[in-house]
C-alpha cells in the first residue's frame, strides 16, 4: 500500500471530508426546508401581518375547493401565547410543550370548539415561507385544506408560528 493511502492518511481525508460537508449543509427545519441559524438573531423577519397571512390562507383554500375562514381573536390570543412558550423553551417545538393540548388551548382562551387542530413551525421569515412549507408537509396541509374549518389565529414569536384553525360549537 502506498503511503499517499495508508490507514491513518485514509482516515484523516474522511473526516476532513465529512467536516467540510457538514459545514456545508443545515438541518431541516419544521415545515420541511432548512431553518437558519438559531443562534442569529431574528432581525431578518418580515413583521407579523395576521391579515396577510389570511389572504393567502384563504387563496390555498380556495384553489383547493375550500371556503375562506374567519379570523379570530381568541385563537390569535391562543396561538400568539404558545408561540411565545415554544420560542422560550428551546428544544421544545410540540404540541404539549406547556403540558396542554391545542383544544385545552383553545378553550382556556374561550373558543368552544367541534374541531380544532394546530400547525407548528419554526425558522420561517415570512407569511408566505410558513404558508408554503406547511402546505408541502401532508399533514399539515390538511388541517389548511380541512372543509370543518371555519376560524383560524396565528401567533408568531421569534422564529416560532403557531397556527390554530377550528370550528366553534
Amino acid at each position: 500500500m502506498s503511503p499517499a493511502f495508508s490507514p491513518p492518511r485514509r482516515l484523516a481525508l474522511a473526516a476532513g471530508l465529512c467536516l467540510a460537508l457538514a459545514a456545508c449543509s443545515s438541518g431541516a427545519g419544521i415545515g420541511g426546508d432548512s431553518g437558519p441559524d438559531p443562534r442569529r438573531p431574528a432581525r431578518d423577519l418580515e413583521p407579523l401581518d395576521r391579515a396577510a397571512f389570511g389572504d393567502i390562507l384563504t387563496g390555498l383554500r380556495r384553489d383547493n375547493g375550500q371556503g375562506a375562514l374567519a379570523m379570530d381573536g381568541r385563537l390569535n390570543r391562543a396561538a400568539q401565547d404558545y408561540a411565545t412558550v415554544l420560542e422560550r423553551t428551546p428544544g421544545r417545538l410540540g404540541h404539549r410543550a406547556d403540558g396542554r393540548t391545542v383544544g385545552e388551548r383553545a378553550r382556556a382562551a374561550g373558543y368552544d370548539y367541534r374541531w380544532v387542530a394546530e400547525n407548528l413551525a419554526w425558522g420561517h421569515r415570512s407569511n408566505a415561507q410558513v404558508a408554503e412549507a406547511w402546505m408541502r408537509s401532508p399533514s399539515h396541509r390538511a388541517n389548511m385544506l380541512d372543509p370543518r374549518a371555519e376560524d383560524f389565529g396565528l401567533g408568531r414569536e421569534g422564529r416560532s408560528w403557531v397556527l390554530m384553525l377550528g370550528a366553534e360549537k
